[in-house]
């Protein structure tokens, strides 16, 4: 299920077994599969193609060089290819793969994100916590929750980099759900207090 659906009485879905007492699952689903391109790789891969190509001419000179050059100066330039071929293509397979594992639960207290069958993330998005719904106007937008949820900054460089710790920076989100805005009218009627029974 790559959309979601709304969920009615019973829990229903991944997220079921993440729910207190108390709370109904409105709705639950899985962000976009597969290789996703946004609006802020249109300024990350020209910028990725010249950090490459710039490892790329230092490694060439360094081979084409009549003196030997030292061994830390190959790492340092192997270091930078490496850093350079995961900035143009190596993010979007670990952005793939990590979005392969996530779930989103939508109750009428919270917003959850399992990731796989390690991590659970929720915030009670009822409470004064500021939710965003942001992307463009495409099939598949970003629903932010919490701390952060209106900037964008941070997420533009850390979304699917890969870095152990990018995760733990950015705010909860559904990332690259269909039918966003559907949804965000749901946490919108939620914290109206309009689902309430």
């Amino acid at each position: 299920m790559t959309g979601g659906r709304r969920a009615d009485g019973e829990a229903a879905g991944r997220p079921a077994p993440e729910i207190l007492p108390g709370e109904r699952l409105l709705w639950a689903g899985r962000p976009a599969r597969g290789i996703r391109f946004h609006r802020c790789d249109l300024h990350l891969i020209p910028l990725s193609l010249l950090f490459l190509g710039l490892a790329l001419f230092a490694g060439i000179e360094l081979g084409r060089a009549r003196d030997p050059s030292p061994f830390p100066a190959y790492a340092a330039v192997a270091v930078f290819l490496l850093v350079g071929a995961h900035f143009l293509a190596g993010r979007f397979l670990v952005d793939a793969r990590r979005r392969s594992r996530l779930a989103y639960g939508l109750t009428n207290l919270r917003a959850i994100v399992l990731d796989g069958e390690r991590r659970v993330e929720s915030v009670f998005y009822r409470r004064r916590v500021p939710v965003a719904l942001a992307g463009g106007g495409g099939r598949s937008r970003t629903i932010r929750f919490g701390r952060g949820a209106k900037l964008m900054s941070a997420s533009v460089f850390l979304r699917g980099s890969g870095l152990p710790w990018s995760e733990e920076v950015l705010p909860v989100a559904f990332r690259d759900i269909e039918d966003a805005a559907g949804v965000f009218g749901l946490v919108e009627a939620a914290r109206a207090g309009s689902l309430d029974p």
